[in-house]
């Protein structure tokens, strides 16, 4: 049955989201729905011409509520717009501003409103934030997606990248940077800068908090993880040396700059710094991964992999705030170099077995359970609503025309000066991994569409947007 019904998704982070995603529009597809599937500001330019569409996702900004995201509500208002609210990052967060950090997620002056359908969370831990709130019969505890491909039954969906992989580094460790505030890529806010402190003003802490408090779990952060930066770096070296016939990949975060890896690690032949698309295959390809409170380690434990925590801040009383709750203890956790060495002898003695984790985080994850698939949940939620609600979505081109406006030419513009800046400016960056931003080839999405079990015929990708189409 078609339900004639399009589910808009954008993404912010391609290299983190676009592969789950395209995993959903298959699924929806399957059901019946269609899905585009864009950036925020393509997804924006289509949803203002659209009637009766559903938005899946959390909104462009990090808090949702940017005067951009504020647009999108509207756009929800006035096109009938259904939304089924999942944050991308909406689990795990510094234990000392845990609830702080989850209600700047989830924008709870929204839940009120007709258009929001459903909030979905990742774990009983973010719901319970708002377990007194009165619209809390709209919310379900789902996880996220992105997590079940981790699952040894979707292991074939990478089987040819992981070939590759082996095939071009051998043996490996994968070692997980998680340092962006150490490094950050040149398009990204800075941990300490206005953009990130406005966030937290955005979702209203200066009603109950002074500068200061905002302030201090951002300087501590920023003060953990540049140690962590320094001393993952060195004990890079440190392994190169001292297991020459094991390769090191080490893998920087997206939100952190390639470059100074390369550098830094040019003199040594088994390290290699590869940031290249989605990070489970890597993490399917190694032998084992190193990780430092990074959701990572929560990949590596669903697959299955061996994974070492190495927290050298562990004992740090001055930045015990910034512990990541959720991930601190995935995983076997070490505080020093010499116990990070010893974890790597005995994994190579046990040619790498893999031991699986006592800690539970089922509370931050719902989906980190076996046999609990996020994609069905959420899949199963939409469906129901389309169910009962039979209006068709349609995205109309010849709406747009008519409502050229002075805002909509100084975008356009925008976008096609934008383009040209990264083709002749930025291209540099994003070629060299000093960018957030990465290109997934048209091909690359093909071949993912067909690899999940998509058809062919379902798919489309015009002008960077992936559109797919019900299966008959």
């Amino acid at each position: 049955m078609i339900l004639k019904k399009i589910v808009l998704q954008s993404i912010d982070s391609p290299r983190r989201d676009l592969e789950w995603r395209v995993f959903m529009a298959l699924k929806l597809s399957r059901e019946g729905i269609s899905s585009i599937i864009g950036s925020a500001i393509q997804i924006r330019d289509l949803h203002e011409k659209s009637e009766n569409c559903i938005l899946f996702g959390r909104l462009a900004g990090v808090s949702g509520r940017t005067d951009f995201d504020k647009k999108t509500i509207e756009f929800c208002k006035n096109n009938n717009t259904s939304l089924f609210f999942l944050h991308d990052e909406g689990a795990f967060y510094l234990k000392s501003e845990y609830r702080d950090a989850v209600k700047r997620a989830y924008p709870e002056s929204y839940f009120k409103l007709s258009i929001l359908e459903k909030v979905f969370f990742w774990g009983e831990m973010q719901r319970k934030v708002f377990e007194a709130h009165p619209e809390k019969g709209k919310f379900r505890v789902t996880g996220n997606p992105r997590f079940d491909l981790c699952r040894t039954a979707y292991e074939w969906i990478d089987k040819k990248s992981i070939q590759d992989l082996q095939d071009k580094y051998g043996n490996f460790i994968l070692i997980a940077g998680r340092f962006g505030a150490a490094n950050m890529v040149l398009d990204e806010p800075s941990c300490l800068g206005k953009r990130r402190y406005d966030i937290r003003v955005e979702a209203g802490a200066l009603d109950e908090l002074k500068k200061e408090t905002i302030l201090t779990p951002m300087f501590s952060d920023w003060e953990k993880t540049t140690i962590e930066f320094a001393k993952f770096v060195s004990a890079t070296v440190k392994l190169a040396t001292e297991f020459p016939d094991l390769n090191f990949v080490f893998r920087p975060h997206p939100a952190e700059r390639s470059s100074f890896y390369k550098e830094a690690f040019s003199h040594f032949d088994n390290i290699f710094v590869d940031k290249s698309f989605d990070v489970r295959p890597f993490i399917r390809a190694s032998k084992a991964i190193i990780h430092c409170e990074c959701t990572t380690g929560v990949e590596a434990e669903i697959s299955g992999i061996p994974n070492i925590n190495y927290r050298p801040c562990l004992d740090m009383i001055e930045v015990k705030a910034a512990i990541v709750a959720g991930v601190s203890d995935v995983g076997v956790v070490v505080k020093d170099y010499e116990s990070l060495k010893e974890s790597i002898k005995k994994l190579v003695a046990t040619e790498f077995k893999f031991t699986k984790s006592t800690v539970d985080i089922s509370e931050y994850l719902l989906n980190s359970i076996d046999g609990k698939e996020s994609s069905d949940i959420i899949i199963n939620e939409i469906k129901e609503f389309c169910q009962n609600n039979t209006l068709e979505s349609k995205i109309s081109t010849r709406k747009g025309m008519s409502q050229i406006s002075f805002r909509k030419v100084k975008n356009f513009s925008k976008s096609i000066l934008k383009r040209i800046w990264i083709s002749l400016v930025f291209k540099k960056h994003i070629n060299t991994g000093n960018s957030k931003v990465i290109f997934y080839s048209k091909k690359k999405i093909k071949t993912l569409w067909t690899e999940l079990g998509g058809k062919p015929s379902n798919l489309k990708i015009k002008g960077g947007i992936i559109y797919t189409y019900p299966e008959s």
